[in-house]
């Protein structure tokens, strides 16, 4: 015994179903109070939405992450000529037997590196203040390169100090392993 059912009659009740239930959607959809509502319930997640998004960006992970990224993509940039041509010039310095060449050298390689870490993203005012901001970059020598910052900013300050060549290029060695973790060279 075969059960017979014919199509005619399940697409009729199909479609009955089908008009019941978008006459249900119509009624609720577009009734005042519902449409009142829906326009609050789309402000406030408009709202929301917004601030999420400024926390998002203002976060120092998110920051980081950008920083990290705009590092990549402008890695040529760091590269530049000018820093190596900067670097040379300071090592030219050094290499001089001039107490006050030592000082100058001393002084624009911290201020090269300075520069080399506006470049990539690092923020703060002065060198001491990026290095402490550079998270968990690959610079290795940290507490060296502070030292060697104080010590360009005491040679900045009281031009009477005096700096042997050996103590230059002491500081200079600090310097250049920097820009060499950076990738300058």
């Amino acid at each position: 015994m075969e059960i017979y059912i014919p199509i005619n009659k399940i697409l009729e009740r199909i479609v009955e179903k089908w008009e019941s239930i978008s006459g249900i959607i119509d009624s609720v959809v577009f009734s005042r109070p519902l449409i009142l509502l829906q326009v609050i319930i789309g402000v406030i997640s408009v709202a929301l939405i917004t601030g999420i998004i400024y926390l998002i960006l203002n976060s120092d992970i998110i920051k980081l992450k950008l920083s990290k990224i705009r590092t990549f993509l402008f890695q040529a940039h760091l590269e530049d000529k000018e820093f190596i041509i900067s670097w040379k010039k300071i090592i030219k310095m050094a290499r001089s037997n001039n107490s006050k060449k030592h000082r100058e050298a001393i002084i624009l390689a911290d201020d090269l590196a300075n520069d080399v870490l506006a470049d990539i993203a690092i923020l703060g005012k002065d060198l001491e203040e990026k290095l402490e901001n550079a998270g968990d970059r690959n610079i290795s020598n940290i507490p060296e390169l502070i030292s060697a910052s104080q010590k360009a900013k005491e040679l900045s300050d009281d031009e009477g100090i005096l700096i042997g060549r050996k103590e230059a290029i002491e500081i200079l060695v600090i310097y250049e392993k920097l820009l060499r973790e950076i990738g300058i060279f």
